[in-house]
């Protein structure tokens, strides 16, 4: 498939990370044998009292956790925030005891304000440890005058007319009209974010960000918790940040607009550098100049079953598979996520491709065209058992045709996928696919590869994804 716009380029390359997103070049160490947090060595925590006998000491209680930082190098704090992020959370409670613990390089004076003590300046300063490059605030809840529940909480620099920071540490956040906030506990009457950083593989040694946004009233571990649906995605920076790229996919205020999602939990994991390396299912050369991208999805979709959702579903009690999974994806997301229903099928309850990237096999001028999903799905899986919905927009411009002999269509026009998402509809429909019971097809003519085209169509999804089948887990 020779052609390549540079429109689609530009989008297949602009998922990665956005402003604020920790997902970089400077990885934190990991967990080497589970998504527990446990990377049994010098940076973290061995066993469950949290305690691994090295320079990080006892992460299970506050007193030890503070005393890991006041004799922590810069490198080894960052590990002990890791460790206590995926484990107990951020701030972490003892009692009626809380602590509260950021990093902020650079600064001469912090403080910890929020609902807590009525944004009060002067009421906890911050004390400064490992070298100045870490603060932290210890605050008693007989001091709280609100609740920790839903509580918002920042940290103010004094230095430089003063300035309020959402410390990227707190496992629950939210957005107000102010921008990002963390949350001292998570509230009880609306839908909030969770975030838990840094999650690496020996196969996958970029560090990703892994996400859950949960329902109104949701409490991990209860009996509840085991009868919800849950949708796995990707490119989880794009999701529900409004500061994300064209305004993200909104997909908190879908879910916020329909009590029938109110057992809908989203688990996401963002992006890295290597996005269209594990994002393809094959190598394709998309530059036509030698280079190769693609090819490691099967690493991909191994992290997400053998760590992603091991690890919510030990944290929330969720199932979260069979008919109570669904996975959903945009542009390259959307491709592995096809490539998910092929490889997991009759594990998945709905698969949900938005605008799917499925020239990808065929856009190198040496590509033979019979890696691309269109070719490969009649043999691999044929008509597999899981529900599929599929969305583009754009149109077929002079005609859909196969111009190169490659079997996969493509129009000069297209600015969309249109083309070739037509002929994968038509190609499952042609192995028994049966329209609005397990395959969903949505056209929104001339609509642009882009978040807020995909964000108009979540609602449309879920509700298709339901119509086929994804059901809450039952007792």
């Amino acid at each position: 498939m020779r052609l390549l716009h540079a429109l689609l380029l530009a989008c297949l390359l602009g998922g990665c990370a956005v402003p604020r997103d920790d997902d970089d070049a400077t990885p934190v160490p990991q967990d080497d044998d589970d998504a527990t947090g446990d990377d049994d060595d010098a940076t973290g925590d061995d066993d469950t009292a949290g305690d691994d006998d090295d320079a990080t000491g006892d992460l299970g209680t506050i007193d030890g956790i503070v005393a890991a930082l006041g004799a922590a190098t810069p490198t080894e704090a960052d590990a002990v925030l890791h460790a206590v992020a995926w484990s107990q959370g951020w701030p972490v409670q003892e009692g009626t005891r809380w602590l509260f613990v950021t990093r902020i390089d650079g600064a001469s004076s912090v403080a910890l304000v929020g609902d807590f003590n009525l944004w009060n300046l002067g009421a906890h300063p911050a004390s400064s440890t490992a070298g100045g490059a870490f603060w932290w605030a210890e605050v008693d809840e007989s001091e709280f005058v609100a609740p920790p529940a839903g509580g918002r909480y920042k940290w103010y620099l004094a230095a430089g007319g003063g300035e309020f920071r959402a410390g990227d540490e707190a496992t629950a956040y939210g957005y107000d009209e102010f921008g990002p906030f963390g949350y001292v506990a998570p509230p009880t009457d609306t839908r909030w974010a969770e975030r838990f950083p840094a999650l690496l593989t020996a196969a996958l040694p970029l560090p990703r960000t892994v996400r859950g946004l949960l329902p109104p009233g949701f409490q991990p571990g209860s009996p509840s918790a085991g009868r919800t649906r849950t949708i796995l995605m990707h490119d989880g920076q794009n999701l529900f940040d409004p500061e994300a790229i064209g305004g993200g996919w909104r997909v908190d205020e879908a879910l916020n607009g329909e009590a029938a999602w109110d057992d809908v939990v989203v688990l996401a994991v963002d992006n890295a550098a290597d996005r269209l390396d594990v994002y393809g299912h094959v190598p394709d050369d998309i530059f036509d100049d030698g280079s190769s991208y693609g090819g490691r999805s099967g690493e991909y979709l191994a992290l997400l079953a053998d760590e992603v959702l091991p690890f919510a579903r030990g944290r929330y009690g969720l199932v979260a598979t069979g008919a109570s999974l669904a996975m959903a994806g945009s542009s390259m997301g959307g491709l592995v996520t096809l490539e998910a229903a092929r490889r997991w099928d009759g594990t998945l309850g709905c698969a949900a491709a938005l605008s799917p990237t499925l020239g990808w096999g065929a856009f190198g001028t040496s590509a033979s065209g019979a890696a691309a999903l269109v070719n490969q799905w009649p043999d691999d899986p044929g008509h597999g058992s899981t529900p599929l919905f599929l969305y583009s927009g754009g149109s077929e411009g002079n005609g859909c045709v196969d111009t190169d002999g490659d079997g996969v269509d493509e129009d000069s026009q297209d600015s969309d996928g249109y083309c070739v998402n037509v002929q994968f509809r038509d190609m499952l429909a042609g192995l028994g696919y049966v329209f609005e019971a397990d395959l969903w097809h949505w056209w929104e003519p001339l609509a642009q590869h882009n978040e807020a085209a995909w964000a108009a169509q979540v609602s449309r999804m879920l509700t298709s994804c339901e119509a086929s089948g994804w059901v809450a887990a039952q007792p």
